[in-house]
């Protein structure tokens, strides 16, 4: 038997055409399991990308705030009493930190929580002139300087 005679043997040409359909079939598996995991990463994009803006603004507002407080604090410092605007400012950057849950540890968000309760308590009681509302007020803005100035924030 010649090699002539092994190539156009149908043995020979079944067997090929075997080979060629498991590698087809093989293929076929291999385009479909891609496909499935093209339409998993395609559905949790939106997510990841809403989070990765959520993120940016977070990073931007927070050395923003941390500029306001150290301002707010300063004045109130210098001036020897607490406006109610002033007061108004800690409250609004409060109340917008908290709207950025997803990146923040749930500590901290407990403890701005709180924070802003005693800065409205002190609005809400009448106690912006007086010495211990003075003391409060520094304790809230430096509580808060302090948790957005964690360098895990930075990331």
């Amino acid at each position: 038997m010649s090699f002539s005679d092994i190539i156009s043997s149908s043995i020979v040409g079944n067997i090929v055409g075997i080979i060629s359909l498991l590698i087809g079939i093989i293929s076929l598996i291999w385009t479909i399991i891609t496909y499935g995991m093209t339409k998993k990463i395609e559905k949790k994009f939106p997510d990841a990308q809403a989070r990765a803006i959520n993120k940016k603004n977070f990073k931007e507002y927070r050395s923003e705030a941390i500029k306001t407080l150290h301002s707010r604090q300063k004045s109130v410092k210098d001036a020897g009493k607490i406006s109610h605007k002033v007061c108004n400012d800690i409250i609004s950057i409060c109340s917008r930190i908290k709207g950025y849950d997803q990146e923040l540890h749930k500590e901290d968000l407990e403890r701005i929580e709180s924070l802003y309760e005693k800065i409205v308590s002190l609005t809400r009681n009448g106690e912006l002139l007086k010495t211990e509302g003075m003391i409060v007020f520094i304790e809230v803005t430096s509580s808060l300087i302090n948790i957005l100035e964690k360098g895990e924030y930075d990331l």
